[in-house]
């Protein structure tokens, strides 16, 4: 009888791992025209389901008929996916936008320069001319 409850116990749990939703982390790359000479990337990651749908969807099409751009708070630190930058876009708060203010756009390199201000007076980047490259 300890057995088959035993059993009971271990298929049950063993169904909910098999069938609960698995939250997947999907890596995001953006190309930015930098500062004119040669472009940049930036890289952001997520595991929010409806960014990760917004995002591939905004992959599936031609490269010239992308038009979303990042938008999300930004903290110190490369985040271990964004190298070559000394901030990252928070994993849980950025999205595609259409169109943002203009207070939170800028060139990245000017982001890492004044990143403190950045930090402080802006808490967000939004820079218009990104685009979605690949999931990486």
């Amino acid at each position: 009888m300890r057995i088959i409850r035993l059993v009971s116990i271990v298929a049950g749990v063993l169904s909910l791992w098999v069938c609960s939703p698995v939250n997947h982390r999907a890596v995001f790359e953006f190309a930015h025209p930098g500062d004119g000479r040669c472009p940049v990337t930036l890289v952001a990651i997520t595991d929010k389901p409806e960014i990760i749908e917004k995002a591939r969807a905004e992959l599936a099409k031609a490269p010239g008929q992308r038009r979303l751009h990042i938008n999300g708070q930004i903290a110190r630190g490369d985040g271990g996916h964004n190298t070559g930058w000394r901030w990252h876009f928070a994993p849980h708060d950025w999205d595609l936008a259409e169109i943002s203010i203009e207070l939170c756009d800028g060139q990245p390199s000017f982001v890492d320069e004044h990143l403190d201000e950045w930090l402080r007076d802006v808490g967000r980047y939004c820079p218009w001319s990104s685009r979605l490259v690949k999931e990486r």
